[in-house]
């Protein structure tokens, strides 16, 4: 099993410069989109995702499906695993 085009991707919310607004209703603006920025980031890290690479990092309780070529089981098919803070452990 590969990644297909329709598998489940998540993009990450990329915060843009802000236009120029008066000083404190542009800080306001400022650090809602930045509050909405990590909880999107959040989010994605922990949606449950298909991946042939393992995130760079990972944090305890993620969950992926494994799909050829990363294999952390080793079993040569498609599994779910999750991060138990130190290794991929099947679910």
């Amino acid at each position: 099993m590969t990644i297909e085009q329709n598998d489940l991707r998540l993009t990450p919310y990329q915060m843009t410069g802000r236009p120029a607004l008066p000083t404190s209703l542009g800080r306001w603006v400022e650090d809602e989109f930045r509050r909405l920025h990590q909880a999107i980031k959040e989010l994605q890290a922990a949606a449950l995702q298909a991946t042939d690479t393992p995130p760079a990092n990972p944090q305890r309780g993620m969950v992926r499906l494994a799909v050829l070529p990363w294999d952390p089981t080793g079993s040569g098919t498609a599994v779910l695993v999750w991060f138990n803070g130190s290794n991929w452990v099947p679910v």
